[in-house]
């Protein structure tokens, strides 16, 4: 089954699902649909300088070390190792029927973000503060993951969508004020070549981007599309942007934003629920409702 042929099976097996099925699907822990024949999956997985969370395995230097070889084709030698040993695990996980978090193929790597402030507290998983340099080492990582066979070895994903450089302990909240020539010049080129150079997922940042959530923001919603030209790439957000617990400053997004828990099984009816009412009613405002 080449790319082509698995689209159209992906979107015959869509097809046949609810809209409530469709939204749980969304999840980054997507239950199975044992009538489709579809199997839980969790899209949550980690692989910035090894396979991370899933048990034994190689660990290179952190990414701000592996960027200071300035040698892509090094960081493509330890990003192929990686995938190596990922599609092992994966597959003996498989076997076991354990597809819980950190089993999988989709990995949410790399950090791609502009280190702008040492004090930032992830500027070590960021190739630094070059956009070239970051770039090349970014695209190097990628092909690494993703191999250059006729089916992906495993799912890489830029992140985060954009200009995600601290501080950390206000990431749900803060708003990053960036002029047009900073972004187009410092945070945006990473992302463009990344794409352009087949990865598989872009993850929207947290945080707001002058004054708009990153991951609803039209300025950046139209730079990414413009980039995809139509590529089939997965656009996840990154986990608690939809998400509240109480304890994080909401006020940015919505003043009048009121908390709920929600079991897991109910997202799927709520997302449903939201999207449809957005499509009955395109030029209302967004209403944003956090669950946990």
């Amino acid at each position: 089954m080449d790319y082509e042929k698995a689209r159209k099976k992906a979107a015959e097996i869509v097809s046949q699902m609810t809209a409530e099925e469709k939204m749980q699907q969304l999840l980054y822990n997507a239950p199975a649909i044992e009538r489709l024949g579809i199997n839980e999956y969790n899209w949550w997985n980690e692989a910035l300088h090894g396979v991370a969370r899933a048990g034994t395995a190689t660990v290179f230097p952190q990414a701000i070390a592996l960027a200071a070889t300035f040698s892509p084709e090094t960081v493509k030698k330890c990003a192929d190792v990686i995938s190596t040993e990922a599609r092992a695990k994966y597959n003996k996980s498989v076997e076991y029927g354990d597809r819980d978090i950190y089993k999988g193929l989709t990995f949410w790597s790399p950090n791609i973000n502009i280190a702008r402030d040492p004090r930032w507290g992830r500027g070590h998983e960021t190739y630094g503060e070059d956009p070239f340099l970051t770039a090349e080492i970014g695209t190097a990582f990628i092909s690494g993951i993703q191999g250059e066979g006729e089916f992906l070895k495993a799912s890489a994903c830029s992140k985060h969508y954009a200009a995600h450089s601290g501080p950390e302990e206000l990431r749900h909240g803060f708003d990053a004020k960036v002029t047009a020539k900073d972004m187009e010049e410092t945070y945006l080129p990473a992302f463009q070549k990344t794409v352009e150079a087949g990865v598989s997922g872009v993850m929207g940042a947290y945080s707001a981007v002058n004054g708009t959530p990153a991951c609803a923001n039209d300025y950046l919603a139209i730079h990414l599309m413009t980039a995809l030209k139509r590529l089939g790439v997965s656009i996840p957000s990154d986990v608690m942007v939809a998400g509240f617990d109480g304890s994080l400053d909401a006020t940015l997004y919505d003043p009048s934003l009121t908390t709920a828990q929600i079991p897991s099984p109910e997202i799927g009816r709520l997302a449903a629920s939201l999207l449809a009412e957005r499509i009955e009613s395109p030029n209302a405002p967004f209403r944003w409702t956090y669950v946990q």
